[in-house]
């Protein structure tokens, strides 16, 4: 287990804020130039999400083929200013069917996908968010359970959500 950085490690022990806030989907969606979705805070999720859809094609893909769905979900925790991209593959681009199609680290995301992640953390950075990058997500939350089970919980399910 590799230590957490002091950001988190202070987030995993702050308490959760009820509010929830849409302010960033305008700016998102404007930034983007894609609909953004605000999905408000829920029952075991320490935290609420902005989520967009886009589609990439294969290099060889027939001018008709629509491509491949991709949704990118950015998580905002309720303890602390911090943030998270997770990126489902609904269409098995990357992945292989019948394997888990999410997450997939950004480190596997060809570039059409990046760049709308890229311009999403700029802005985020811009209004003082602080990214928690994919390696830590499944790291083990020292001393925290999970509040659907009272299993001892990764720093996704602490700072983010149980349920995905």
């Amino acid at each position: 287990m590799r230590h957490l950085p002091d950001f988190i490690q202070t987030a995993l022990t702050a308490p959760q804020q009820q509010q929830t806030s849409n302010q960033l989907a305008k700016p998102l969606a404007h930034l983007l130039g894609l609909a953004i979705t605000y999905h408000p805070k829920q029952e075991y999720c320490a935290g609420w999400y902005y989520s967009f859809q886009t589609r990439i094609k294969k290099t060889n893909a027939s001018p008709r083929s629509k491509g491949s769905l991709f949704e990118i979900r950015i998580y905002i925790s309720s303890r602390a200013p911090i943030f998270t991209f997770y990126c489902f593959d609904h269409q098995y681009f990357l992945t292989k069917k019948g394997k888990l199609n999410h997450p997939i680290p950004l480190t596997e995301l060809p570039e059409t996908l990046l760049k709308p992640i890229n311009l999403a953390r700029g802005l985020l950075e811009q209004h003082d968010y602080q990214e928690v990058h994919f390696d830590w997500l499944t790291q083990p939350a020292p001393h925290c359970l999970t509040e659907i089970d009272a299993q001892p919980a990764n720093v996704f399910e602490v700072l983010f959500a149980e349920i995905v």
